[in-house]
């Protein structure tokens, strides 16, 4: 018996969102409302590091300025995606294969190139651009 797998949906609330156009993330309580979101499995590899550190930091392990760097990053990434996909085709468009960035997904281009790529992507996606 298959068992249906629920699509990743990230609940965008606790975002902040719709007051967050141009907000840079330079807290550990902006980290707990990505894990919030996300869930803190997400939030790490988007961040590319370890569940580990970002559960330390949620307990109260200083924000490093290298971590605080990617949260920003990933919360612009977001923000600039929800301007273009419904809130629930975000989770999926995330982790699937992405044509505008040579077929990886965008949450492996943002943890080892940062937001820039995957921002291209989304504005070529508005642009009308697909492959």
């Amino acid at each position: 018996m298959h068992t249906r797998v629920r699509p990743w949906r990230p609940d965008i609330r606790s975002l902040g969102v719709s007051s967050a156009s141009g907000e840079v993330l330079n807290s550990a309580h902006d980290l707990q409302d990505l894990t919030a979101a996300l869930g803190v499995t997400t939030t790490a590899k988007a961040l590319g590091v370890s569940k580990g550190l970002i559960s330390q930091i949620l307990a109260g392990a200083t924000l490093t300025p290298e971590v605080a760097r990617r949260a920003s990053a990933f919360r612009y990434v977001l923000v600039r995606a929800l301007a273009y996909f419904y809130p629930d085709e975000l989770g999926p468009w995330l982790v699937a294969s992405e044509p505008l960035l040579g077929g990886r997904s965008p949450m492996n281009v943002l943890a080892l190139e940062g937001a820039q790529p995957v921002v291209d992507a989304i504005e070529g996606r508005r642009g009308g651009v697909f492959a």
